[in-house]
Parts: structure tokens; C-alpha cells; sequence
């Protein structure tokens, strides 16, 4: 290109009336409507007034301002090629609705300069159960879209070149909706979950044809570009986000309105007065919050007529007009029962009941589905959940119980990958890659998975799975390594929650109780790198306690640093535990070691050693939370005397407030779990001694393709 053309972005459709790329003009079909966001954003005084300049001056930015205007030609990954027709059918579709151009004429680049994406397809594993009950796996192909291309060399990729307050966003946790539900509910009434699905989400948003060029994808016919957002953009989500809080609070507006005119009974007086001093949101018996394309919102599930709804409520269809019934003439006045809903389905999915139309949350996600039309989005009715039992982010909600878990389909797969994991055959890296990643997702609601995580982030760094490109694509999961025997320990504990079907309250306590008053136990305990270790605490009129000396093995550990004093703190904490005993449903340390007592608060650790000594305290309290608390080392005298075996300073103290000193023996097994921990780290291999990941069975060279996405 002549230097006085670069710097410019050509139009080439016509590659013989090449001229500068030109202002926005084009109207396009099913895309967001940017006049009715203006419309509501003006009229809610909405402070993000870019992204509706983004949305009405042709598109949404990137704004990659630093990428390199090179042209990069690439060709698809492998992928693709082996998975074709599945490519071919979605790549097809999207020319059919006019989100991808038409191909330049003559095989020419349609814009100059133009990054080519390669685009792959990412067979992603799922199961689904036969009439005879059992499972079976099957893999279900998606089409992906590599942003992030060149990864290396002097030309930046899209991706990389995105600055990170371009992609940066605050998103809600699974833990959100539920907690709302458990507040609403605290006021003195039944409520209901409802979840909406935006379809093709990042395809309604027109993407800037300034930024277009970015974006071009080689097809059978030629060139193309992508006129719309694609997955794989690391700014997109935070765009999407941006829009969707601005629909979304267009809806609560409407729902605040439907409210007010039509009133629930009041809230108790207790609820109500608690919230006096607060924003009135937080006097609202609703919720909402959307998750990039995801609704979730809860709400009352009183009853209020149809004869009652404003106009416009009555021509949102949520499905019902797809089906042979009257499901829009039944009403709280007649009889039921009523005919089978749409959003019936995902109840039985979720295994809740359905929603009554005339509920309030029902009309609450009619007016949020009609509101979401109006702006130009395209709601699947078919994902619709109307309930009181519902999944949303990765999670089952139930209201009526009141608890947060696994949903069934989630729970059979993992344990039907946990059996596969468990085999001695050698498996795919992806696979472990997966298992080891939804179990981190359901660490963020099962507090028990934390600590053992790292045994899966061990595996898959050992066997080389970090890195990209990497031939390495097979490992053994069982075997006599440190690694591996780490990892099907992860496998008994996700076993297990995923068996008992383990769950956790919408709502946790905010603080920790007044031990006082609840009457829970609180150790003292203190270790020293030379003597011992030991702890106490106050039993009515005793001083209970308990000190030994470390094992010959301990102490060499520690003379060596092969056995961390925070690591030791940590341990005496659950050997006084263990000892004096009473550990309930909550329970106290209080100890001079603040890594150890992070660790405790945390309930993990970056380092190994810590881990494990947060395995031994699991171990000897299964279902205790634990609150652990620092003083420096001045105030914990009584525990430092027990650490070096001052029984005689230990009893004088107890007299002396009155209390009679009660010793108590250290158990036995819990000593030798610390042992067993010291020899089995003794005889781990160091891991970076050989070039050969541990447990890695090399296979045919990797063409970079198949596990992208």
C-alpha cells in the first residue's frame, strides 16, 4: 500500500472504485433499536450515555486504538475443516439474516487493511439420558471465533490489543439472586424465581463499520465481513453488559409501576421498619439482575387478575400463543386446572412448580420479556422460567426450601466424568481440564471444594495443560504420583458433595454469632518452631488444655524449613480441636499466626503445606466454621506457655482466675496425619527434574486447533 494511502480503512467491495470507508448510513433488521434505548435513557437520567452514542452513531467501538492497521490473512484452524456442515450451517445461517456481508467480488479483500479470522469448531462433551435411564455422552458442536489471532510474532491480535478498561466488568455472583429471594421473603410472603434468555445476544448488537474491518472471515465464496458481534471478542461482553443494565432497568421501572398500582398486602412491620433509614430500592419486595444475556428475578406470587393488566401487558406472548390451549383466558377467577404453560418444561427440568400466570413474579417477567422486545431483543420463549425452583448461572434455585445446589443434569455428568477420571485408561486433557473448571465455578457456592481445588491446577501445570499448542494431550489421572494421588482425593470430595447432593442456605449469616451467646467453643493455641505446640479454652469452671512435644520427624522438619511454623500454627489449631473437642456448627481460634489464621478465613491456600494442614482440621471438623482470629504474640501467653510445655505457669494461671485446670491427651491419629503428611512430602519427586510431564502420554503432533474455544 503507497504511504499516502495507509492509515485509512478502503472500502473494496468494488475493487476497482476503491474509496475511504464511509460514515455509518445503513439501517439494519433485527438489531437493538438505538432510539427506544435513547428514549429510556433519557428518561431514567441514565449516567452511561457512551453506549448510547455507541448504539446511535452506527455501532458499537472496540476501541483497539493501539492495533496495528496490517492486514493478516489466516486460514481456518483444523476443526473446522474436520466439523465442516456443523460450520457451514450457522456460517450459512448468519448470511441468510444478513449479520455477515456478502462476499467481495472476485475473491478480493472486501476492506483494506483486514484482519481474516480463523474461526474453529469446539466439540463440547454433554450427556443425556436414555429411555432405559442411563447416560450417554454425545459431542455437540460450536462454532468459535479466534480474536485472539496472531499469538505471537511482531502483529498484535485484536484481542491482545484491546486495552483492559475496554473489557473489564462487574457482574453479578450466582449467590446474588438467591440472597434477594431469601430478604423479599423475610418480609412476609411466598416468593417466585423467574429466568429469561436473551437469543443470539451478541448478534443484535451492530458492531461500528469502523471497527468492521477487524472482523473479516474467508467462506467458500470469498471474503466476508462480520457486521455484528462475535463471541470471542474480549471487549464485546463488557458492551453487552453495559446494554442489558440499561434494559433491564427500563423493566424494574415498569415493574415498580405495575406495583404501585397494583399493591401487595404490606410487608411485615418488623421488615419494613429495618428499612427506613435505607434507598427505597431497598424497601422494594423485587429483584432482578442480568448476567450478560441472562435474567434472573424474583418476585411476590400473589395473585393479580388479567382484567387488571394495562393493555399492552396483554399482547406479550411468553409461548402461550404457540400452543392449542387458552392459556391466555385462564384467570385467578376460574377454576383450574389450567392448560399445560410453556414455561412448564423448565420447571420439571429444574424440579419446581410453574408459575400461575396471573402471579405476580409471572407478570413481572412478562413485562420484563415485553420490555426486552421492545428494544429490539430477541427472547427465546423456550428457555423461559417461571417458578419457584429454577437454574440460573450454573445453579439451582429453590424457593420453597430455601437452599442453593447442583442442578440434577450438571450433578449426573460430573459424576459420570468422576467415574471416567477415576479409571486407570489414560484420558483427554480437555476432559480434565473441564471437570477441574466447573468444579472451581461450584467453589464460588460450596465452600468445601476450595482447599482441595489446587490438587487439579497441579495436575493439569504438571502434565503441561497451560500452555497452548502443546502435544501433550493425553494423561493418566490414576497412578502413584504425588499429583495424581492429590487428584482422586479431589475426586472423593466432589464425589461425595455431588452423591449427597450437597447445598448451602440462599442466605448465609452477614457476621459471625456472638460466641458468648451461642455458647461455641474458642481455642487458644500457640506452636513453637523448638518444643511443641498446644491450646486451651474455658469449660465453666475449668481450664481446659492440651500440649505435647513434636516427634523427633517434626522437629528435624522444622530445623530443615521443611515443615513452615505457619504450617505448624496451622496444625495445632486442628490438633487442639481435635483433643478438647465441642466443635459444633461454628467455632473460634485465636492464634499469634496470621497466615495461618488467612488460611482458616479463607478456607485455602497458595501453598501446598497449608493445604494440607487445612485438610487434617476438615478432617476434624467436618461441618464447622471456623472464625480465626490474630493477636500478637504479647497476648497469647497462656498458649505460649503450653507451646514449651509450662504446665506448672499454665496451672498457676488457672488457679488464679479461679478455674480448675482439666488436661486432656493429644490424639494419637491426628500426630500421625501430620507424619504421614511429612513422609509423603519427603518422597515427592521434584517435579521440574525431567522434561516429560509426570502421568503424560505423548501423542500425535498437535495442529493447534482442537482445543480452541
Amino acid at each position: 500500500m503507497p504511504p499516502w494511502a495507509r492509515g485509512t480503512i478502503w472500502d473494496c467491495e468494488n475493487p476497482e472504485d476503491c474509496r475511504p470507508l464511509a460514515e455509518p448510513q445503513d439501517d439494519h433488521p433485527d438489531s437493538l433499536r438505538p432510539d427506544v434505548f435513547a428514549e429510556w435513557a433519557e428518561f431514567l437520567g441514565w449516567s452511561d450515555v457512551d453506549i448510547v452514542h455507541q448504539l446511535r452513531s452506527g455501532g458499537l467501538r472496540a476501541h483497539h486504538d493501539s492495533l496495528s492497521m496490517d492486514t493478516v490473512l489466516a486460514f481456518h484452524h483444523g476443526s473446522l475443516l474436520e466439523n465442516f456442515p456443523a460450520a457451514d450451517k450457522v456460517t450459512s445461517a448468519d448470511l441468510g439474516k444478513g449479520w455477515i456481508s456478502r462476499a467481495a467480488k472476485g475473491h478480493h479483500l472486501p476492506v483494506i487493511p483486514a484482519r481474516v479470522i480463523p474461526r474453529g469448531v469446539a466439540l463440547q462433551p454433554r450427556y443425556r439420558r436414555e429411555k432405559d435411564g442411563s447416560l450417554v455422552e454425545f459431542l455437540k458442536p460450536r462454532v468459535t471465533t479466534d480474536e485472539s489471532f496472531p499469538r505471537c510474532g511482531d502483529v498484535e491480535s485484536p484481542n491482545a490489543a484491546t486495552p483492559g478498561d475496554q473489557t473489564s466488568v462487574e457482574l453479578p455472583a450466582a449467590t446474588d439472586l438467591p440472597r434477594a429471594a431469601a430478604v423479599v421473603a423475610a418480609a412476609g410472603a411466598r416468593v417466585g424465581l423467574y429466568a429469561i434468555d436473551f437469543s443470539d445476544a451478541y448478534r443484535y448488537c451492530v458492531v461500528h463499520p469502523f471497527d468492521r474491518w477487524t472482523q473479516c472471515v474467508l467462506w467458500a465464496d470469498g471474503v466476508h465481513v462480520e457486521e455484528r458481534g462475535v463471541f470471542g471478542q474480549a471487549w464485546m461482553p463488557q458492551r453487552f453488559q453495559r446494554i442489558s443494565a440499561l434494559a433491564l432497568a427500563a423493566a424494574r421501572h415498569r415493574i415498580e409501576l405495575f406495583d404501585l398500582t397494583f399493591p401487595p398486602a404490606p410487608a411485615s412491620t418488623a421488615w419494613t421498619s429495618a428499612r427506613q433509614d435505607l434507598h427505597p430500592d431497598h424497601s422494594r419486595r423485587d429483584y432482578a439482575h442480568v448476567y450478560i444475556d441472562d435474567t434472573g428475578g424474583v418476585g411476590l406470587t400473589d395473585l393479580v387478575p388479567r382484567s387488571s393488566w394495562p393493555t399492552w401487558l396483554h399482547d406479550v406472548d411468553l409461548g402461550e400463543a404457540a400452543r392449542a390451549t387458552d392459556g391466555l383466558r385462564e384467570t385467578c377467577e376460574r377454576a383450574g386446572p389450567w392448560p399445560r404453560r410453556p414455561w412448564q418444561d423448565a420447571a420439571d427440568t429444574a424440579g419446581g412448580a410453574s408459575g400461575h400466570p396471573e402471579a405476580r413474579y409471572a407478570i413481572h417477567a412478562r413485562i420484563a420479556v415485553g420490555t426486552f422486545r421492545e428494544l429490539g431483543f430477541s427472547v427465546s420463549a423456550a428457555k423461559l422460567q417461571i417458578a419457584d425452583a429454577i437454574i440460573q448461572l450454573g445453579f439451582k434455585a429453590d424457593a420453597e426450601s430455601r437452599r442453593i445446589s447442583v442442578p440434577d443434569a450438571k450433578r449426573d455428568a460430573m459424576l459420570a466424568d468422576t467415574t471416567i477420571l477415576r479409571g486407570k485408561k489414560p484420558v483427554e486433557m480437555s476432559r480434565v481440564q473441564r471437570y477441574v473448571g466447573r468444579l472451581t465455578h461450584l467453589a464460588t457456592v460450596l465452600p468445601a471444594l476450595k482447599g482441595r481445588l489446587h490438587a487439579g491446577y497441579s495436575l493439569i501445570a504438571l502434565a503441561g495443560g497451560n500452555k497452548r499448542g502443546r502435544s501433550q494431550k493425553v494423561l493418566f489421572t490414576q497412578g502413584r504420583q504425588p499429583s495424581q494421588e492429590k487428584f482422586q482425593s479431589l475426586l472423593d470430595v466432589a464425589e461425595g458433595m455431588l452423591v449427597r447432593g450437597d447445598s448451602v442456605p440462599f442466605a448465609g449469616r452477614l457476621g459471625f454469632p456472638n460466641p458468648v451467646s451461642v455458647g461455641m467453643p474458642v481455642f487458644v493455641t500457640d506452636a513453637s518452631g523448638f518444643e511443641g505446640f498446644g491450646g486451651w479454652t474455658v469449660r465453666g469452671k475449668h481450664l481446659v488444655f492440651c500440649a505435647a512435644l513434636w516427634p523427633e520427624p517434626v522437629l528435624a522438619a522444622l530445623r530443615c524449613e521443611r515443615f513452615s511454623v505457619s504450617a505448624a500454627e496451622l496444625f495445632t489449631q486442628a490438633a487442639v480441636a481435635a483433643a478438647i473437642g465441642g466443635a459444633g456448627e461454628w467455632g473460634v481460634f485465636i492464634g499469634d499466626s496470621s497466615a495461618a489464621c488467612n488460611a482458616v478465613a479463607k478456607g485455602s491456600s497458595s501453598t501446598p503445606q497449608m493445604r494440607d494442614m487445612l485438610g487434617i482440621l476438615l478432617a476434624v471438623a467436618p461441618g464447622t466454621t471456623w472464625l480465626s482470629v490474630h493477636v500478637h504474640r504479647e497476648h497469647n501467653t497462656v498458649a505460649d506457655d503450653l507451646s514449651k510445655l509450662r504446665l506448672g505457669d499454665v496451672a498457676r494461671f488457672a488457679h488464679s482466675r479461679g478455674l480448675t485446670p482439666d488436661e486432656r491427651p493429644m490424639p494419637s491419629w491426628v500426630v500421625r496425619a501430620l507424619l504421614d503428611h511429612l513422609e509423603h512430602t519427603e518422597a515427592q519427586p521434584d517435579p521440574t527434574s525431567d522434561n516429560t510431564p509426570v502421568g503424560v502420554v505423548q501423542t500425535a503432533p498437535d495442529r493447534g486447533d482442537t482445543s480452541m474455544g
